[in-house]
């Protein structure tokens, strides 16, 4: 059932990022006038950067088993600060981690796999990087590579620190407005 489960978010997120793709490309080309290789470059780098946000945000705030893909990368440094980074609340019942691990698994599938996947296409990009070569627009071809490759890059990293970032402020709100999780957090 939950195989079943995740596969639907996966198709639903899925839908949804190939449309806004499209509608992204079409608006940023036809609208705006960019050659609709730049306007997929943007599309893929913006899927970059949220990419990300949306995988630190969740395996953050939504992996709290110890088990969690961040808790060696030097970007999750100051999570270990956190009291509930990352072996959890010792005292949270099996129910409760199980809740966060279906619910982490339907949010991945439904954002990461499903809209992402679908809303950046690196088939679309190699076809465009194709299309350059074989008219001869080298200089436009090379834009687009090491642009999509190396801004890419530089967005999920952003990416990762607006997720550390987001997690960071949520946590120092929490522990302003609950005292107790302070004395937690101090002995």
């Amino acid at each position: 059932m939950k195989v079943l489960l995740v596969v639907i978010c996966v198709a639903v997120g899925g839908a949804f990022g190939a449309v806004l793709r499209h509608l992204g490309v079409n608006l940023m080309h036809l609208y705006i006038g960019l050659p609709s290789w730049i306007a997929v470059m943007i599309i893929n780098i913006t899927g970059c950067y949220f990419i990300g946000l949306c995988f630190f945000y969740l395996e953050a705030h939504m992996r709290r088993n110890g088990g969690s893909r961040l808790c060696e990368a030097r970007i999750a440094g100051d999570l270990n600060q956190l009291t509930w980074w990352p072996d959890g609340d010792p005292t949270q019942p099996a129910v409760d981690l199980f809740r966060r691990s279906l619910y982490l698994d339907l949010l991945s599938g439904l954002f990461i796999t499903g809209f992402m996947g679908a809303f950046t296409t690196f088939s679309l990009f190699s076809l465009h990087s194709l299309l350059l070569v074989q008219q001869g627009q080298w200089v436009a071809m090379i834009i687009n590579a090491l642009g999509s490759v190396v801004l890419g890059f530089v967005a999920v990293y952003i990416g990762l620190h607006s997720g550390r970032i987001f997690i960071m402020k949520k946590h120092l709100n929490n522990q302003q407005s609950d005292p107790s999780q302070a004395s937690d957090s101090e002995v």
